[in-house]
């Protein structure tokens, strides 16, 4: 009788374990364009630690090409050197954003970066690749063109 007892609390507190985890809701196409968002508030602030933690640890960035930084804290010692400091501004237009996965999306967007110290400013396109990690969208591979004069004639 003590085994059938036992038996039944093993298959009832079997019974009421918590069920596997729910499934990783969908990641919407308004959660990538908040972070987009963060990123340009991010900017604003010219803050090398701010800026640089939106960055995976293991990023690629290629500028016009070729590639510029592979990490987290080389993008950090590029933006705190930037010649130019203070206040920035950064709009994007004809975003794209396509998600992916539940941890990962593309976005391609236009861009316009404007210094407001002196008023430098330049644009261009930009491809980022998110990856969610830690509950986090970092920006993992990156590739930025400024429409730089590449030979053509016009």
């Amino acid at each position: 009788m003590s085994r059938i007892l036992a038996l039944t609390l093993i298959l009832l507190t079997a019974a009421c374990a918590a069920s596997p985890s729910e499934p990783p809701q969908p990641v919407s196409t308004a959660e990538i364009q908040s972070f987009l968002d963060a990123f340009a508030a991010a900017a604003r602030t010219g803050d090398a630690d701010t800026i640089s933690a939106m960055y995976a640890e293991d990023v690629r960035i290629l500028e016009d090409g070729r590639l510029a930084y592979s990490s987290r804290s080389e993008v950090r010692e590029a933006i705190a050197a930037f010649p130019v400091q203070g206040e920035v501004t950064l709009n994007f237009a004809g975003t794209d954003i396509l998600v992916l996965s539940e941890s990962a999306a593309l976005i391609q967007t236009a861009f316009e970066q404007r210094f407001e110290s002196n008023g430098w400013s330049f644009g261009g396109a930009i491809s980022m690749l998110l990856t969610r990690e830690d509950d986090a969208w970092l920006i993992k591979r990156s590739h930025t063109s400024t429409g730089e004069n590449r030979g053509e004639e016009g």
